[in-house]
């Protein structure tokens, strides 16, 4: 079936959230399956392409929780377009079934993209005094040429963690190391920067290919943290078993259970900050990333399989 075009309607709020999910507290919340079933991926911030988070052409029912957002049926909110307002969305229009490819907060609402940038890891911007275009960063970007930020980037504002800027993507070329701090680029990398990406431990030392998640004690993301970055089936036997109140995504899809060896209640965030709620509050006891529908490494694969990278 074919929408017309534009298609711009919004559906009101609903009428009981007691049978609301018990998922991270994200302001939006996308399912695989009608009645909020299957995987589920949890958002806080515009999307342009939920290709990259393997949730293209997947969704089928939303929870919005807060603010307005828009979704829509191409990358870079193009194509069809849908907003929706605080409220339990069973079922999407049939046109727009399984058709998700970007999503992003409307402007002025509570998770507008200024509320996405004050909970960035990085900020870049494409003028020297830490103004103009600006891209907020929580995880590694292999072209910023994609989100129209390559070789434009003239300072980055470092709220947490160390990262990497390289000159070419792919973490290729001449590369710099920031610590958290204001940074204005000068030289070689004013204006030339096409990749960053996080670094960790003393060596400092990018995110495997599946990425990472810190677990923190506390719901403010204070107290103890561990870095997570391969399959946990138990997370007590790491000394944070039933501890979790928040997690971090740096990079990946990961699976977040309530029981050992990934069962019990799951759930699966993308990058970003996520507040755990519900029966996931202080109740993680195990973690795995996920990867996307058509990585090479799931051909051949049964379904159950292709749960775990």
């Amino acid at each position: 079936m074919t929408l017309p075009k534009p298609l711009l309607s919004v559906i009101g709020v609903a009428a009981a959230w007691a049978a609301a999910p018990d998922v991270a507290a994200a302001p939006i919340e996308l399912y695989e399956q009608p009645q909020f079933q299957g995987m589920a991926l949890g958002l806080d911030r515009a999307n342009p392409n939920l290709a990259d988070y393997g949730f293209d052409n997947k969704a089928l029912s939303i929870v919005v929780r807060s603010g307005t957002w828009e979704l829509c049926t191409d990358a870079q909110y193009r194509g069809n377009c849908l907003v929706l307002g605080p409220g339990q969305h069973a079922t999407l229009p049939a046109g727009l079934q399984r058709s998700l490819s970007s999503v992003r907060p409307k402007e002025g609402g509570p998770a507008s993209d200024g509320g996405a940038e004050a909970q960035a890891a990085v900020v870049l911007y494409d003028d020297g005094d830490y103004s103009g275009k600006s891209l907020a960063v929580n995880g590694p970007i292999a072209s910023l040429g994609k989100l129209n930020m390559g070789d434009r980037v003239s300072s980055v504002d470092v709220r947490r963690g160390v990262w990497q800027l390289c000159e070419d993507s792919n973490f290729q070329g001449s590369c710099i190391v920031l610590e958290p701090g204001r940074h204005h680029l000068t030289g070689g990398m004013h204006d030339e920067a096409s990749s960053i990406r996080p670094l960790y431990g003393a060596n400092r030392q990018p995110l495997p290919d599946a990425g990472g998640l810190t677990l923190f004690e506390n719901s403010d993301f204070s107290g103890r943290s561990i870095l997570i970055t391969a399959p946990t089936e138990y997370l007590g036997r790491v000394g944070f078993g039933d501890m979790a109140s928040a997690v971090e995504v740096h990079s990946g899809l990961w699976d977040v259970c309530t029981d050992s060896v990934y069962k019990g209640r799951c759930i699966t965030l993308g990058p970003g900050r996520h507040v755990l709620s519900g029966n996931l509050h202080d109740r993680a006891s195990s973690v795995r990333p996920r990867l996307p529908d058509n990585s090479p490494a799931w051909r051949g694969a049964d379904p159950e399989r292709r749960r775990i990278y």
